[in-house]
C-alpha cells in the first residue's frame, strides 16, 4: 500500500510507503509523521493506493515493490530516468481521520484556482499546531463577559420577505443589499436558527469586528459559538479549531481562515461586509475568503449569504444576472432616518488647524456638550507621512523599498509599513545638513494630537493598528465606547467597518483626499464604500446622526452618491466605466509580479522576458485567427509596478485578462513555464487581483 501525504509547505503531495502493520490504521484525513529530508515531518493523508503495481504521483512509473516490504523501496525509471526510493511513514497519529473529506476538497480547489499548492492551502486551512501536536490552549481568549441576553425585536416586512426566501432554500447564494442599520445580523441569527442540527460560518473582514458580532451570537447561541482569528494564542486556536472539528459548536466566527472552518456538515456561509478588501490575503498564498467560501457552497450544496450596505460591484453586478439571489433591504430598523451627509470645502472653510476646519470643531463641541458620541476617520496611521528639508526638499525614503518613511511621534522612528522596517530621524538633513525639517501630512497620531490640543475635555481613543496590536485590545476599545467611556474614537478605516454604537450620531473624515486618485481601477469603489460605511456607523440610536467629510477635492464625482447614499447611481456609472475598458465583472484577471535583486538586471531580463511573452501571444493570436474566433485575453505589460521596490526587490508586472478563469489560468501557467529557466528571478502570482499597486 501507498499513501499521498501532503505537508504544510509550498509543494503538493508525497508518495510513501505504509508498512504492513499500519495499513489498517491508515486513513484518508488523517495525520502521519513521515520522514521528510533529513528530519520527519507530520503531514495529512490525501490519498490511499492499494494496488502495489502503481504509485500515486504524476510522473512516477509502475513501482517495482520488494516482497519483503522492507522500509525502502525503489522505483524506476521517472520520466526524468532517475530513480526514486520511496520512504515509509513511521506512525499513524489519530485513531480517525482528523481533516473532514469535505474540507481536504476544498482545499485542493484552493492550490489549483490560485495557482498555488495544496500544501501552501493546507497551511492556511489547519492551525500549525496541529502539525506540531500542540495541546489545546486554556486561556483566556477574549470575550469573558457574561452572556447578556437581548431583546428579541419583530421583524420588519423586508426582513422577513428576505428570511423566507433563504429558509425555503436548500441551496444557493445570496446578496443581501441592505442600507447601514437595516437588521442584516438579524437576518444571519434567524437563518442559522433555521437550519436545525447543521452548522454555520460567520466570516467578518476585520478581528474589530468579531468583538461585538460574537456577543450577539452568544447571546442566542450561548456556548455553541466558537471564534477564530489571529489574535488568538496558538493554543487557543487548536482548542477553537477542535470544538468546531468535534461538533461541539454550532456557529463559528472568525476573519479569513475561518473560511476553512473543519465543520462537517455545515448548511450555511454567511459573510458579512462581502465588499470589504480585507478578505483577500496579500502574502503568500493569495486567496479570496470570500471566493473560497462561494466555492465551499458549491462543492458542499449549501446556502451562503452575501451581505452588505455597499456591495462589491462584481457581486451586484452577479446579483442584476441571476447568479446570486438579490434580497434587499431599504429601510433601517424602526423607521430611523439615514444620516445627513455634508462635504466640507477645505479651500474655503476656516480652519482651526491643518487637521480640523472650524465647522467640525464645532460639531464636535456640540455632540460633546449633548452627550454623544463621535466617530473621525483618517485612513492613515502614523504621525506624518514623511518628514522634508525645507532648505533642499530632502525626504526620507526606505532604502528597501520605493515609498517615503512615515514618522510614528510615540516611538520617534520613521516607519515603513510594507517591510516593518524603521529608523530614528536625524535632528538635521543627511543631504544638506539642514535643520528646517518639517512634518508633512497628516496620519493618525497627528490628528489626535491636534484634537486633544483643540478640546482638551473630550475623552479621546485611537484605533489603528499601532494601538491594537496586543491582545484584547479591540475587545477593550469596542467595549469603552459600549459603555460611553469614549467620547470620540478617531482611527483607521477599521473604525468604519460594521460596529454598532447607537450613541454615535457623528461621524467625520478629516482628509478624504487620501483615497482619492489611486492608480488602480478599484480606488473609486473603494472611496465610495468607505465613506459610505462611516456615514452608517453615525445614528443608530434613537437620534439622527450627521456625517462631515473634510476635502480638498470637493468636486470629485464620487462625493456626490456618497452625499445622496445612492448606491444604485455609484454603480450605474461604474458598471459602464468597467465595460468601457473590460474590468471585472466584465473579464477575469490575473496579476504576474516578476521581482529582481538588482534593478539593471531586471531591466535586461524583462527585455527577454518581453520577447517571450510576444511570441506566446503572437502565436495564440495566429491561432485564433485560423479558427475565426474572437481573441479570448489579452496582456497588459509587463512594465513596472506602481510601487516598484519593496523588501530590497525590484518590480515588474503583467496583467492578464481574459473572459474564461480556466483558459486564463492556463495561459498564465504557460508564460509562467517559459520563464522558469531564467536565473535571479521571482515570480509571484495573484490570481483575481484586487489591487495593482
Amino acid at each position: 500500500m501507498q499513501a499521498n501525504i501532503l505537508f504544510p509547505i509550498n509543494t503538493e503531495g508525497f508518495t510513501y510507503l505504509v508498512p504492513e502493520k499500519l495499513e489498517i490504521k491508515v486513513k484518508i484525513g488523517s495525520r502521519v509523521l513521515a520522514p521528510f529530508k533529513r528530519g520527519k515531518k507530520v503531514g495529512i493523508v490525501v490519498g490511499i493506493n492499494e494496488n502495489t503495481d502503481m504509485l500515486v504521483g504524476a510522473g512516477l512509473a509502475p513501482a517495482r515493490i520488494d516482497t519483503n516490504k522492507r522500509a525502502t523501496v525503489k522505483v524506476a525509471p521517472t520520466k526524468n530516468g532517475k530513480e526514486i526510493t520511496l520512504k515509509s511513514i513511521e506512525s499513524v497519529l489519530d485513531e480517525e481521520p482528523l481533516i473532514p473529506d469535505n474540507l481536504l476538497k476544498l482545499i485542493q480547489w484552493v492550490g489549483q484556482y490560485y495557482m498555488s499548492t495544496s500544501g501552501l492551502a493546507l497551511k492556511n486551512a489547519v492551525p500549525s499546531g496541529i502539525f506540531e501536536d500542540k495541546k489545546s490552549g486554556r486561556g483566556r481568549i477574549t470575550y469573558d463577559d457574561a452572556i447578556k441576553p437581548v431583546n428579541i425585536f419583530k421583524l420588519t416586512y423586508e426582513q422577513e420577505k428576505a428570511l423566507s426566501e433563504i429558509n425555503k432554500a436548500q441551496s444557493g447564494a445570496f446578496l443581501l443589499h441592505g442600507v447601514t442599520g437595516s437588521g442584516k445580523t438579524e437576518i444571519y441569527i434567524r437563518a442559522i436558527e433555521a437550519l436545525g442540527g447543521r452548522e454555520a460560518i460567520v466570516l467578518v473582514p476585520e478581528i474589530a469586528l468579531t468583538t461585538q458580532i460574537v456577543d450577539r451570537f452568544r447571546s442566542r447561541f450561548q456556548e455553541k459559538v466558537a471564534f477564530f482569528h489571529s489574535g488568538l494564542s496558538p493554543g487557543e486556536r487548536i482548542s477553537q479549531w477542535r470544538k468546531i472539528r468535534n461538533s461541539e459548536v454550532k456557529v463559528a466566527i472568525g476573519v479569513r481562515s475561518a473560511v476553512f472552518a473543519p465543520f462537517k456538515n455545515p448548511g450555511l456561509i454567511i459573510i458579512d461586509e462581502e465588499h470589504e478588501t480585507s478578505y483577500k490575503q496579500f502574502e503568500g498564498l493569495k486567496y479570496s475568503a470570500r471566493d473560497v467560501a462561494l466555492a465551499r457552497a458549491k462543492i458542499e450544496g449549501i446556502k451562503i449569504i452575501l451581505g452588505s450596505a455597499t456591495p462589491s460591484v462584481e457581486s451586484f453586478y452577479h446579483a442584476k444576472k441571476g447568479k446570486l439571489t438579490y434580497l434587499e433591504l431599504t429601510q433601517r430598523i424602526e423607521q430611523k432616518p439615514m444620516p445627513r451627509v455634508e462635504i466640507i470645502d477645505m479651500t474655503r472653510e476656516d480652519k482651526e488647524s491643518f487637521s480640523y476646519s472650524k465647522k467640525l470643531l464645532n460639531v464636535l463641541k456640540e455632540n460633546l456638550s449633548e452627550g454623544h458620541q463621535s466617530l473621525i476617520m483618517l485612513n492613515r496611521r502614523g504621525y506624518s507621512p514623511f518628514l522634508m528639508c525645507m532648505d533642499c526638499g530632502y525626504t526620507y525614503k526606505c532604502p528597501a523599498c520605493s515609498i517615503t518613511l512615515t514618522y510614528h511621534k510615540d516611538t520617534k522612528t520613521l516607519n515603513c509599513h510594507y517591510c516593518n522596517s524603521f529608523l530614528k530621524p536625524q535632528d538635521d538633513c543627511p543631504q544638506c545638513k539642514g535643520i528646517k525639517i518639517k512634518y508633512i501630512g497628516l496620519g493618525t497620531q497627528r490628528v489626535e494630537e491636534d484634537l486633544n490640543a483643540l478640546i482638551p475635555e473630550l475623552s479621546l481613543k485611537r484605533m489603528d493598528r499601532d494601538t491594537t496590536r496586543k491582545k484584547l485590545s479591540h475587545y477593550r476599545i469596542v467595549k469603552d465606547m459600549e459603555e460611553k467611556k469614549i467620547d470620540v474614537l478617531l482611527g483607521t478605516q477599521m473604525i468604519a467597518k460594521g460596529h454598532d454604537f447607537p450613541d454615535v450620531t457623528v461621524a467625520a473624515v478629516v482628509f478624504a483626499d487620501v483615497a482619492l486618485n489611486l492608480p488602480d481601477f478599484r480606488s473609486s469603489e473603494r472611496t465610495f464604500q468607505l465613506f459610505t460605511q462611516l456615514a452608517g456607523r453615525a445614528g443608530r440610536g434613537d437620534v439622527s446622526g450627521a456625517v462631515y467629510i473634510q476635502t480638498y477635492e470637493p468636486e470629485y464625482y464620487v462625493f456626490d452618491y456618497v452625499r445622496n447614499q445612492d448606491y444604485t447611481g455609484f454603480y450605474q456609472k461604474e458598471i459602464e466605466l468597467r465595460k468601457e475598458l473590460s474590468y471585472p465583472p466584465f473579464s477575469k484577471l490575473i496579476r504576474v509580479v516578476l521581482s529582481f535583486r538588482n534593478k539593471e538586471d531586471g531591466v535586461k531580463i524583462m527585455k527577454s522576458v518581453s520577447a517571450r511573452i510576444k511570441k506566446i501571444t503572437w502565436h495564440q493570436n495566429s491561432k485564433l485567427k485560423t479558427q475565426n474566433s474572437k481573441f479570448d485575453f489579452e496582456i497588459l505589460g509587463p512594465s513596472p509596478a506602481s510601487i516598484e521596490k519593496i523588501r530590497n526587490y525590484w518590480r515588474w508586472h503583467l496583467i492578464l485578462k481574459g473572459k474564461n478563469s480556466k483558459s486564463l489560468r492556463q495561459k498564465a501557467a504557460e508564460i509562467i513555464e517559459t520563464l522558469k529557466d531564467i536565473k535571479d528571478i521571482k515570480i509571484d502570482v495573484d490570481v483575481d487581483p484586487i489591487n495593482l499597486l
